[in-house]
């Protein structure tokens, strides 16, 4: 009998995983911008606010919990195991909570998403984990976007925005009609922002404005997209 698997994309109050993603409830109480001379342009977009971050849920895993972190061997090579059958995948789902909680275990720094720092150990394994599952299960598993999101927020986190900008680009392309592809947007348009690329920001918010798919159902962000072009 295939057992009933809890979606990755659950949501949490502990979501919110870095500045990056500040709650829209604090984004709502931000003073507003001051006014502009006539005639200028402004030389930085406001920042977009950010949808709630989805997480991973909390769950033990019942296998692999003993794969050492340190060994950077493919994943498939650490968990035995590389077919897409439900085996596998849920050895690998399994493989991604353990990778989390060991990172959730360990006294960090915190990392500063201004500069591009070292991955931790630990954080490589785990990124190695969600690209493992995202790549073994497919694009059609519902626990890949979310996979594939996580992977992208973790680098922006410490920093590697090009690969954070990349990845979420890649989010919003593949499933545009998907919830997980707000949250790639605003972040993608949150690190633009916050690395003063202003003509990629407006770029970016003229394009995704004009995609039907995307916004069929997110006036949340719609809205957001609006604003940053009120700026360019």
């Amino acid at each position: 009998m295939r057992r009933a698997r809890v979606p990755i994309l659950a949501f949490s109050a502990l979501s919110a995983l870095s500045a990056l993603a500040a709650c829209k409830e604090s984004s709502r109480q931000k003073a507003a911008p001051a006014p502009r001379a006539a005639g200028t342009r402004a030389t930085h977009a406001a920042a977009p606010r950010s949808a709630t971050i989805p997480a991973l849920p909390v769950r033990t895993p019942s296998v692999h919990r003993d794969v050492a972190v340190e060994d950077k061997r493919p994943t498939e090579a650490l968990l035995g195991c590389a077919d897409p059958g439900e085996s596998c995948r849920a050895a690998a789902y399994g493989h991604v909570l353990a990778m989390k909680k060991q990172v959730a275990l360990e006294v960090l720094p915190a990392p500063d998403p201004s500069t591009a720092t070292p991955l931790p150990e630990s954080v490589e394994a785990y990124i190695r984990a969600l690209d493992h599952y995202a790549e073994l299960a497919g694009p059609d598993d519902p626990e890949t976007p979310g996979m594939q999101f996580l992977a992208a927020q973790t680098y922006g986190r410490y920093g590697w925005a090009g690969t954070a900008l990349a990845r979420y680009e890649a989010v919003i392309r593949q499933y545009p009609e998907r919830e997980v592809s707000e949250y790639a947007a605003n972040l993608l348009l949150d690190t633009l922002a916050r690395t003063g690329q202003h003509d990629e920001l407006c770029r970016w918010a003229t394009e995704l404005l004009a995609d039907s798919h995307l916004l069929a159902s997110k006036p949340e962000l719609r809205a957001t997209l609006g604003s940053i072009l009120t700026r360019c």
